[in-house]
């Protein structure tokens, strides 16, 4: 999408602190977050040092609130991380003026959002750098992976720096990636994915494959310059030529996204159910359907009762639940 430099990572977590890193980020720094978010971004500021100060969500978009970031804007704000969650943008324009007036960086966080635009311009190219993620339940996958791109020059040295400090996986591990990613490579089709979405829930179970967070995660890895290894370790060449073969579907993928969330729309609205229609916006792409209610056991049986299968994602402010919510930085 245009952009000048792209440098790749093992996933969107690992480039979320490859950017802090490069900015300079460390122990003592702030970085404000898209408060409706996953544990994934929690770990990534968490391994450059700096700690997550979360800004509230508009809730009929689920995006950053402009007005909430400048009251959360500190002298230790070092950055902001904006979220397009499901794919949907926030008030970009307010959310750039904010951070331009009071000197912080942008990252995007463009790990939901491959394929759609926010103000006419793809969000994968809103910010000083954005990131991407390509693991299984992502628009594009190659298994694993995730890459930060940027226009800025400087960042994109500091990112090269940050990935090559880290060396390359270990042949094992990167076998066994490689392995997932030829999976992916396989079935991740819009004709494939349907039944494809069973077999590979059990080759999960069994610990044959791993969540991107089994491998990625920098808990065992240190944080700030001690996180520079396997956590940012390079992925082998012929991850990424998986990669670029999912890339030339992209179109395809695209479309399919948006025709299931049409499809969803109509047989919503054919059961009685008042659907969120916020995706309707032009040029968004989701990969989940959002549905807001009250009860949702209530809403899941339902549902359930006919024929319609839901799954529990972003089912909490940081999800999945952290076991200790302060440990985020979430009180």
């Amino acid at each position: 999408h245009e952009a000048a430099e792209a440098v790749a990572f093992p996933s969107a977590r690992s480039a979320i602190t490859a950017c802090l890193l490069a900015l300079g980020s460390g122990p003592g720094d702030e970085v404000l977050a898209t408060g409706f978010t996953c544990a994934a971004v929690a770990e990534g500021i968490m391994a450059s040092g700096a700690k997550p100060v979360w800004v509230d969500v508009d809730p009929a978009r689920f995006a950053m609130s402009p007005e909430a970031l400048e009251l959360a804007v500190t002298p230790r704000s070092r950055a902001v991380l904006v979220q397009h969650t499901f794919g949907l943008s926030g008030d970009l324009r307010a959310i750039e003026a904010v951070a331009r007036r009071r000197g912080l960086r942008i990252i995007g966080d463009a790990a939901l959002a491959v394929g759609s635009q926010g103000g006419g311009a793809p969000l994968v190219n809103f910010g000083d750098a954005a990131v991407v993620s390509f693991e299984l339940s992502k628009t594009i996958s190659a298994g694993w992976g995730g890459l930060a791109q940027t226009n800025d020059a400087a960042m994109a040295a500091g990112l090269r720096r940050v990935r090559d400090g880290a060396g390359r996986l270990g042949r094992a591990r990167a076998a066994s990636r490689l392995a997932q990613a030829g999976f992916s490579k396989a079935v991740y089709s819009p004709g494939l994915l349907r039944y494809a979405g069973y077999p590979a829930a059990a080759l999960f179970r069994a610990r044959c494959f791993r969540d991107s967070s089994s491998h990625t995660s920098p808990s065992q890895e240190g944080r700030g310059a001690a996180a520079v290894r396997p956590y940012m370790a390079a992925q082998a060449g012929a991850h990424w030529a998986v990669l670029e073969s999912q890339l030339s579907r992209m179109d395809v993928v695209l479309a399919s996204h948006r025709v299931a969330a049409e499809r969803y729309t109509a047989v919503l609205a054919g059961h009685g159910a008042g659907a969120w229609l916020g995706w309707r916006d032009a040029g968004t792409v989701m990969i989940r359907y959002p549905l807001v209610a009250r009860d949702r056991g209530r809403m899941a049986a339902w549902f359930g009762a006919r024929g319609i299968e839901l799954g529990r994602w972003f089912d909490y402010a940081i999800s999945p639940a952290p076991v200790d919510p302060a440990a985020c930085n979430y009180v």
